[in-house]
C-alpha cells in the first residue's frame, strides 16, 4: 500500500511518498507540498493498475545499454547466421550511432524521426525501413519490460520505397546473356539459369553436391556477406534440384577445367574464390554488352517463371527455388499459369466425352432441319 509521511526539519515540512513497484521494491520520493505528493502516489497506483507503470531507474539506462541486453537475449534465437550478421551490422553502423546515447525513458518520436532523416541521407528507402523495424523491436522489448509506456518508433514512418520493377527475361534475352558471358563464367550462368540458384548458393556450391548419377544438385551451403562459407538462409533453402544434361555438362566442364583445392565448383577468373562482389562486376560487364538489365536474381526469376509457364506445379517450383512456402511462389508467378478456364473446359470435355460420347457442346451442334 502507498503511504504518505510528514517530517519536519529546521521548521520546514517535507512529505515522503512511499509505494511498492510491481516487482515489490519500495520507492520513496520527497515533496515540499502535500498535494504534489498525493498526486504522485495516485498517479503511480493508477499506472500499476493499468499496466502502464514506468520504472524510472531502469528507464534511465541508455538505448545502447538496453539494445545490447536485447541483442544478447535474442541473437541466439535468430534462424540463420547471415541474419545475425546483417542485424548486428545495422545495429552497430546505424542504430547505435543515432540513438545510443539517449536514455530509453526519454526517447520521443521526434528523436526517432530525426534518426530516420539522418539514415535517409545515405541509405536506400528499403534499408531505412529495415533499420527502423529493428529499432521498433528493441523498443517493443523496452515497453514489455516497463521502461516505456508506449513505443515512440511506431509513430514514425519510413520513407516510401519505390516499387521494384521485376525484370522478366525472355528466352532470347537469356541467349544473349550467355553469348555475352566470358567462357570462364559460362557454366556459372548456365547453373543460375538451369537451377534457379541464389548467387550466394552458387558461390558455396561444392563438387560433392553435384550428383551426376541421380542428375541432381544438392544445395547445402552459401557464401555469407562476410565472405566465409556457412549454413543456408533458412531450412527450406536446403534442397535437391533436378538438373538437365546441359547443366550437368556445364558443371562437369567447370570441375574438369578449373579444379579447386577447397572443393568448390566455381571460382573467379584469377582462380580466387567466387564472391557476390566478383559476380556483381561480371554482371555489370554483361549488362553493358547486352544493353538491358540483368542480374543473378533475374536469372533465378527466369528459372521459376519458365517452369510455372510450362505447367510445372507451384509446389514443385517452390521446392526447387527454396522458398519458405508455395504461397510466396504463387504470389510471384501466378500470372504466368496457363489459363485455368481453358484448362478446365478442356479437362472436362475430355472426361465427359468418355462418359457420354453422344453429348456435344450446344455451340457445335448442327441446326435441326
Amino acid at each position: 500500500m502507498a503511504s504518505l509521511e510528514r517530517r519536519s526539519r529546521a521548521g520546514r515540512a517535507r512529505w515522503y511518498a512511499r509505494f511498492r513497484d510491481p516487482s515489490g521494491v519500495q520507492v520513496v520520493k520527497v515533496f515540499d507540498r502535500k498535494v504534489d505528493a498525493e498526486r504522485y502516489l495516485a498517479t503511480m497506483e493508477a499506472s500499476k493498475l493499468t499496466g502502464s507503470y514506468i520504472d524510472a531507474r531502469r528507464a534511465a539506462v541508455t538505448f545502447a545499454q538496453f539494445a545490447e541486453e536485447h541483442w544478447a537475449a535474442h541473437a541466439p534465437l535468430l534462424a540463420a547466421d547471415t541474419t545475425r550478421l546483417v542485424k548486428r551490422s545495422r545495429l552497430d553502423r546505424h542504430v547505435l550511432p543515432a540513438l545510443g546515447r539517449h536514455p530509453v525513458g526519454a526517447l520521443r518520436p521526434s528523436h526517432v524521426a530525426a534518426a530516420v532523416g539522418r539514415w535517409s541521407q545515405t541509405l536506400a528507402p528499403g534499408t531505412v525501413g529495415q533499420v527502423l523495424r529493428q529499432v521498433r523491436q528493441v523498443l517493443d522489448a523496452a515497453v514489455a519490460d516497463g521502461l516505456l509506456a508506449s513505443n515512440p518508433a511506431k509513430a514514425v514512418r519510413a520513407p516510401a520505397a519505390p516499387r521494384r520493377r521485376d525484370v522478366h527475361l525472355t528466352d532470347e534475352d537469356v541467349a544473349a546473356v550467355l553469348a555475352a558471358t566470358p567462357d570462364h563464367y559460362r557454366p556459372l550462368v548456365i547453373a543460375l539459369v538451369g537451377l534457379g540458384l541464389r548467387i550466394s548458393e552458387a558461390c558455396g556450391l561444392r563438387v560433392e553436391d553435384v550428383d551426376f548419377l541421380r542428375r541432381t544438385v544438392r544445395i547445402r551451403q552459401q557464401r555469407r556477406p562476410g565472405g566465409e562459407l556457412g549454413q543456408l538462409k533458412t531450412g527450406s533453402s536446403r534442397r535437391d534440384v533436378p538438373a538437365d544434361d546441359v547443366v550437368l555438362q556445364a558443371l562437369a566442364e567447370q570441375i574438369r577445367q578449373h579444379p579447386r583445392a577447397d572443393g568448390l565448383v566455381f571460382s573467379s577468373r584469377t582462380g580466387g574464390a567466387l564472391t557476390k562482389s566478383v559476380a556483381g562486376h561480371l554482371f555489370d560487364d554483361i549488362e553493358r554488352a547486352v544493353g538491358f538489365t540483368v542480374s543473378p536474381h533475374s536469372l533465378r526469376h527466369f528459372f521459376g517463371a519458365s517452369l510455372v509457364s510450362r505447367g510445372v506445379s507451384v509446389v514443385a517450383v517452390s521446392r526447387w527455388l527454396g522458398h519458405s512456402g508455395p504461397e510466396i511462389t504463387y504470389r510471384v508467378y501466378a500470372y504466368l499459369k496457363p489459363d485455368d478456364e481453358l484448362a478446365t473446359r478442356a479437362a472436362m470435355a475430355d472426361i465427359l466425352s468418355k462418359i457420354n460420347p453422344d453429348v456435344y457442346p450446344l455451340c457445335t451442334r448442327e441446326p435441326s432441319s
